[in-house]
């Protein structure tokens, strides 16, 4: 998401946070290259800007969770989960690393072979058609359309996988997201202020990507 914040706040399933990138679904050269079985594609990002590849993570690939946490700041990490977080406990980590196609999936944007943000998505039992957006990206490399590219690539990921719409958990204290989330007429649930559903569509709208 257009989150030149840190994050967003923890969803009902794992966690958050946003930034954008992409043209239109149906676009045949969206096609994902595989390089190794990984889903790998270079990042359209502002002019002057260094490359960055996003890719898939694995099941159980923990190192860079880990490693982009360690990039959040405090105050970052109290917008991405609701409360100081210091570190991930074992727990938390296996909840972000239990990945599964088509359910639970997550990218990771790297430069230099570092990762420098995360984005996944998680589909909801209660709406097969609709999945929490959750996405962080480490203080030293916001507000350069990491978040964004990360934001738009899941979303067409999500897309084809049959997810219509994206649901955002925004901590109440993150008001750069509520205005971001305001121009993109995100709608708040009605049993949670603090929680926005998005047309998947609307990502793509907003950004586009570069093919390796």
């Amino acid at each position: 998401m257009s989150c030149e914040t840190p994050t967003l706040s923890v969803p009902r399933h794992a966690e958050s946070r946003c930034d954008v990138v992409t043209s239109h679904p149906n676009d045949t050269s969206l096609a994902v290259g595989e390089h190794r079985g990984i889903a790998v594609r270079r990042a359209a990002l502002p002019a002057g800007a260094r490359t960055t590849v996003i890719s898939a993570l694995r099941p159980g690939q923990a190192w860079p969770v880990l490693a982009v946490h360690e990039g959040l700041s405090p105050a970052s990490r109290r917008l991405r989960y609701s409360a100081p977080t210091p570190r991930l406990s074992p727990r938390m980590v296996g909840v972000l690393t239990d990945l599964r196609p088509g359910r639970h999936e997550a990218y990771a944007a790297w430069r230099g072979g570092r990762p420098i943000g995360i984005v996944r998505w998680i589909r909801t039992p209660e709406l097969p058609d609709a999945a929490e957006l959750a996405l962080e990206v480490v203080d030293a490399e916001q507000a350069q359309g990491v978040g964004r590219a990360l934001g738009a690539f899941a979303a067409v990921q999500a897309w084809r996988a049959g997810v219509r719409t994206m649901l955002i958990s925004v901590d109440p204290d993150n008001v750069r997201v509520h205005r971001w989330l305001a121009k993109l007429r995100a709608r708040a649930l009605p049993d949670d202020a603090d929680r926005f559903a998005l047309p998947t569509q609307t990502l793509f709208a907003v950004s586009r990507v570069i093919h390796p």
